[in-house]
């Protein structure tokens, strides 16, 4: 079924939150969102990553044009989505009844409130591209990361924390955008060295 996309506006009224990289939403539109199991990347790792990452954002303060966007995520997206491919972690989403779990939560008000384009849950992360029809980008995360949680932790009889608290999100800028997303996602088990499985995709 096509979906009308609505793509980002630079002239319309934006809402920021988060700290020192916000998220940006506004009404209608569609994103691409990684959100990872609280497990799949080293202190370490995150800590140089951080350090990285703010020294360039000093000097290159928001908004960016698209070469500069571009140039963020090369160094520092990228970065993070290598080493989730590397299958760090405890892994718990290559379980296919874990999957399901994800899969059901997130179809969960699919052509009512929301309309998924594609995703694809990994052994330690998901991608989904979206349109947010109704509410706000931070309240669906909240509503799928809470969910997915708790029925998670009850089928695995484990306790703590599942998912990393933060998650990133990129509103589509244009139709090119859009396809390069879609193709990302459809890839990306085979891009981590997957084949029939340990992954779920849909809609790619």
């Amino acid at each position: 079924m096509n979906h009308p996309i609505r793509f980002f506006d630079p002239t319309a009224e934006t809402r920021k939150s988060g700290g020192i990289l916000p998220h940006w939403e506004q009404p209608g539109v569609c994103y691409f969102i990684t959100f990872r199991l609280a497990d799949s990347l080293p202190s370490e790792l995150i800590t140089k990553w951080k350090h990285d990452r703010d020294a360039w954002l000093e000097k290159h303060p928001q908004p960016w044009d698209e070469e500069t966007e571009q140039e963020y995520h090369r160094e520092f997206s990228l970065r993070i989505e290598t080493w989730l491919d590397q299958g760090r972690g405890e892994c718990v989403l290559k379980h296919e009844a874990v999957r399901e779990i994800v899969l059901g939560k997130i179809m969960e008000g699919h052509e009512s409130y929301h309309f998924i384009h594609s995703l694809v849950i990994m052994p330690n992360h998901v991608h989904v591209l979206v349109t947010v029809e109704t509410g706000s980008l931070s309240e669906l995360m909240r509503k799928w990361k809470g969910a997915t949680s708790f029925l998670i932790n009850r089928q695995l009889g484990r306790r703590g924390s599942l998912w990393q608290r933060d998650y990133f999100d990129r509103i589509i800028r244009d139709a090119r955008h859009f396809e390069r997303c879609k193709r990302y996602i459809a890839k990306n088990p085979d891009k981590a060295g997957l084949r029939n499985a340990g992954f779920t995709l849909w809609g790619a």
